[in-house]
């Protein structure tokens, strides 16, 4: 019982970081400016590196860090399809999405950013 509560609550997380990294994205590309925008983000990604701690204390800190990969990447794939360009086509990412996300990973674990998840 204990161990699919779990389980209910890493995808709970995993869910939430989803939500947060969207949530920053939008603040990133929207129309807000300035320190009011960067404050925003800055909640964000706080709020990711809770979560992250959170999965850490649930599942041990490498199966968070790919869950947290994991989280990113869905929210990514989630964002990207949500927003079409003209004439319907998907903004494709890019190495730069990519970099984010090793070097979030990386900031939250202590790891170097550039070293395998």
């Amino acid at each position: 019982m204990e161990e699919r509560e779990n389980k209910s609550e890493v995808a709970r997380i995993m869910r939430q970081i989803e939500l947060e990294y969207e949530a920053a994205q939008r603040g990133m590309y929207g129309f807000a400016a300035g320190v009011a925008k960067h404050e925003f983000i800055t909640a964000r990604m706080e709020n990711i590196g809770h979560c992250h701690e959170q999965l850490k204390t649930l599942v041990g800190e490498e199966k968070a860090v790919m869950a947290l990969a994991q989280a990113l990447e869905q929210a990514d794939n989630e964002t990207k399809s949500a927003s079409p360009r003209s004439g319907g086509e998907v903004v494709r990412q890019d190495h730069r999405d990519v970099s984010k996300k090793r070097h979030l990973a990386g900031c939250r674990t202590g790891r170097n950013p550039g070293q395998g998840l």
